[in-house]
């Protein structure tokens, strides 16, 4: 029986395991070809132009030889990542002092137990058995620009091999190709989001030759990654939104943003957020105030009353006390009560006075909305800022054309970052210079212009771009136009502001707002008081100490052996995962802490090269680990108890949250 060759092997391989890839290979004819010492691949031809500058065994070698401290190797020099925030201290002074007495020798970076590596260029694959060879890595993702070259490779990379290993669940293996930088570097942040952060750190980023795209694709995937290594949440800040929602639902009449499926409404809404490109357009929106409902943006609310303009909505998304700093200012000087606030409920308490009514959504993600409300009343699509809320709010509340203004997502002029008249050029927030110095610093990738040209953005505005774009594909069925002088947003049509035409509405602003407020939940702070006395306290206040007793049979039962940190991590996220479904109190406060607790513990733990330190230490990094959660439950208990008494007397301040 004659076997199989490399090429046909890998065929069968990429058939089965990549369908999608063998489809889009199978389409190919590539113009390039192989250079050939006697009967050894060495090159790929361009057309007068070589793939590599020498042959590819000797620029393999040297690619190889340079990996140990190559700046593609995320290395983390401390434990900010982590999130260490007070009520952890103690956890982390524990290894520390354990480290310390016990002499334990910690290497520079993490030697084991990785998410990721990167393989950024195909070629001719000779060098992909040696970079995907690891057993501690979990996801090898490998990107070729060039569809033809992953064609050439199938001759002499062994594919079969990497592709067996991930039939048999031993790794996860992605392969991108004929992508942007940029998508790319998109489609490797949403594989890092769903791993989560703890194993980013030790993910190496391999180029494998010279050119434009790959170069760009490095900077931007390491940018990404460090991004989303950062740990999110903390038990105060969770503590303080389950205070926050709690008051202001306590506090406050309101209606609440829960429902799907609105009718549409036919009269346009302007999304007017802060970018640059608003002091072209803000004569503008003033002209067609009357035609259409206008929303400001967070900051943008100033830039509009200044010039005349006073908003229908105004919308809010971030539980910080600038917020309040901001509305408390403006509402000195201004007449903010005509204008209705769509803001998250955990908003800081307080703010809700200033505005004729507001309109509550549960904002997704947050450990008060699972606390108070289910997956489908969440407000999706929040993040990152307000405008991406703003979009969110206006297409649950049912408009059918939508107009956005001052969404540059980056700005034109590298020396701009937001409005005139914003806050951010003033002393109210920040002092203008750091305002200046963070654009600076976060500038980091150049944009296709709404209107042709270039943007600068970061990366933070260009995930607003990319999710404004998401939620009018899959969420919006109307009209959806793009009249800021910023980035191009997919599925916005780009729309100089000077030529919308608006007839006159067909109902007035009032009737709208009439319909919509028909179609929401009308909320009494007096029937949430009643829900909170009836539920009583004894349940909300056992919660702290049973689930410490969950977390404790868990964390006990991880023995030291194999990639004891992941598995230490999945058994502690499935127990999470699962009192979260149950909208278990204790745990919606004090999950992403313990989650912070368990990276640390693999900070320092896979930096540990000597096999009974490494034993000894993982013993008492589950030890500090419960040791803080006995402290966080108790801090956590005191903290219900005054959330209890808070039906009785609202706007009681509670001295631990403030």
């Amino acid at each position: 029986m004659t076997s199989l060759s490399l090429y046909d092997r890998n065929a069968e391989a990429i058939q089965r395991h990549l369908p999608a890839l063998w489809d889009a290979l199978s389409d190919v004819t590539p113009f390039s070809t192989v250079v050939w010492d006697g009967d050894v691949p060495v090159n790929i031809d361009l057309g007068g132009a070589s793939l590599y500058p020498e042959p590819v065994q000797s620029w393999n070698e040297r690619q190889m030889a340079d990996i140990p401290g190559d700046p593609g190797e995320l290395i983390f020099g401390n434990i900010l990542h982590c999130n260490p925030t007070k009520v952890i201290f103690p956890m982390v002074n524990q290894v520390r002092d354990f480290i310390d007495e016990k002499k334990i020798f910690l290497s520079e970076k993490r030697k084991k137990e990785f998410n990721f590596s990167i393989i950024l260029g195909v070629g001719l694959g000779l060098h992909i058995p040696a970079l995907t060879s690891s057993e501690e890595v979990k996801h090898f993702i490998i990107y070729e620009p060039t569809l033809e070259f992953i064609k050439h490779s199938l001759n002499f990379a062994n594919w079969h091999e990497l592709l067996e290993r991930k039939a048999d669940g031993k790794v996860e293996v992605t392969v991108l190709w004929g992508l942007t930088p940029e998508e790319v570097s998109e489609r490797i942040r949403r594989l890092a989001g769903a791993a989560g952060p703890e194993f980013i750190e030790g993910t190496t980023i391999h180029p494998h030759y010279y050119s434009v795209d790959i170069k760009d694709t490095f900077r931007l995937v390491r940018k990404i990654l460090l991004t989303e290594s950062g740990s999110s949440g903390f038990f105060e800040d969770e503590l303080n939104m389950l205070c926050n929602t709690t008051r202001n639902l306590l506090q406050t009449p309101s209606f609440l943003l829960k429902k799907i499926g609105f009718i549409r409404k036919n009269i346009p809404a302007f999304i007017v957020a802060a970018g640059p490109s608003l002091d072209t357009d803000i004569e503008r929106v003033k002209e067609l105030s009357d035609r259409a409902i206008i929303v400001s943006c967070g900051t943008s609310l100033g830039i509009l009353l200044k010039a005349g303009v006073t908003p229908d909505i105004h919308v809010e998304n971030e539980n910080v006390p600038a917020t309040k700093v901001v509305l408390d200012d403006l509402a000195s000087k201004f007449d903010l009560s005509k204008i209705i606030l769509a803001a998250t409920t955990s908003i800081i308490p307080g703010v809700a006075s200033h505005f004729a009514e507001t309109w509550f959504y549960y904002r997704a993600g947050l450990s008060s909305t699972y606390l108070f409300s289910s997956p489908s009343e969440a407000q999706y699509g929040c993040f990152p800022f307000v405008a991406n809320a703003a979009l969110s709010v206006l297409i649950r509340l049912g408009f059918g054309s939508i107009y956005l203004f001052g969404c540059d997502c980056g700005s034109k002029d590298v020396s701009r970052h937001h409005a005139s008249g914003s806050v951010y050029h003033s002393n109210t927030l920040l002092a203008p210079e750091d305002s200046d110095q963070r654009w600076k610093k976060s500038r980091d990738r150049v944009l296709p212009g709404n209107f042709g040209g270039s943007i600068y953005s970061t990366h933070l505005f260009d995930l607003c771009r990319y999710y404004l774009g998401l939620m009018g594909l899959f969420y919006h069925a109307g009209e959806r136009f793009n009249c800021s002088d910023g980035a191009k947003i997919d599925g916005f049509i780009p729309l100089d502001s000077y030529d919308i035409e608006l007839p006159e509405p067909a109902m007035s602003k009032e009737q709208v707002f009439t319909l919509i407020r028909a179609q929401l939940e009308i909320h009494k702070p007096s029937d949430l008081a009643d829900q909170l006395r009836e539920r009583g306290s004894e349940t909300v206040l056992k919660a702290p100490g049973e689930f410490v007793g969950q977390l404790k049979d868990v964390v006990s039962a991880v023995e030291y052996g194999a990639s004891p940190y992941r598995r230490l991590s999945e058994d502690v996220h499935n127990l999470l995962q699962k009192l979260t479904t149950a909208k278990d109190p204790a745990c919606l406060v004090m999950e992403t802490s313990i989650r912070s607790m368990v990276r640390i513990s693999a900070y320092f733990g896979t930096r540990i090269d000597d096999e009974q330190h490494a034993r000894e230490f993982f013993e008492e990094a589950k030890s500090a680990i419960l040791n803080c959660a006995d402290v966080m439950a108790q801090t956590c208990h005191d903290a219900f108890l005054q959330w209890c008494e808070l039906p009785d007397n609202p706007f009681r301040p509670i001295a631990y949250f403030e």
